[in-house]
């Protein structure tokens, strides 16, 4: 890639990657006011609430290993749809388990190895005039569906 600094960049921008800004500030703004959120309701947190680290833990070691395994196609196609894993299958897999190491590493693995490449496969497929994200919607919604009871098989 182009330096050192590309790959924690990149994973760092992949959690704006969605809302199309893919940008490392904007995540760390993102980031910060998760955890902020977070940490000013935690008093009054719900179950699900206390979750929000274990998500977030999951989510940036999904977005390193997605952007480490798709650096290739990174550096070939000039983009490549390494957010998918991120908003769909590891959020749905580590709040589905409740938290912990196990479901994280595990919804990061499969997520990071599995959601990538599927999403390049359906908006190939798609007709020339569809935005490709359409493609990476379908894959979140494919990759969720099937991740989540294999994720619970293993688990």
């Amino acid at each position: 890639m182009r330096d050192a600094l590309w790959l924690p960049r990149r994973a760092l921008a992949d959690l704006t990657e969605p809302q199309f800004y893919g940008n490392e500030w904007s995540s760390l703004g993102l980031v910060a006011g998760v955890l902020l959120a977070w940490w000013w309701t935690l008093p009054e947190a719900t179950a699900a609430a206390t979750l929000v680290p274990d998500v977030l833990a999951a989510q940036l070691l999904t977005a390193c290993l997605a952007a480490w395994l798709y650096a290739g196609q990174w550096s070939e196609e000039g983009w490549y749809p390494t957010f998918v894993p991120l908003v769909s299958l590891v959020p749905a897999a580590v709040l589905d388990a409740g938290g912990g190491w196990p479901a994280m590493l595990a919804a990061a693995l499969l997520g990071a190895a599995a959601g990538p490449g599927l999403a390049r496969l359906v908006a190939r497929r798609l007709p020339a005039d569809f935005h490709p994200f359409i493609g990476s919607v379908a894959a979140m919604c494919l990759l969720t569906a099937a991740g989540v009871p294999v994720l619970w098989a293993v688990l």
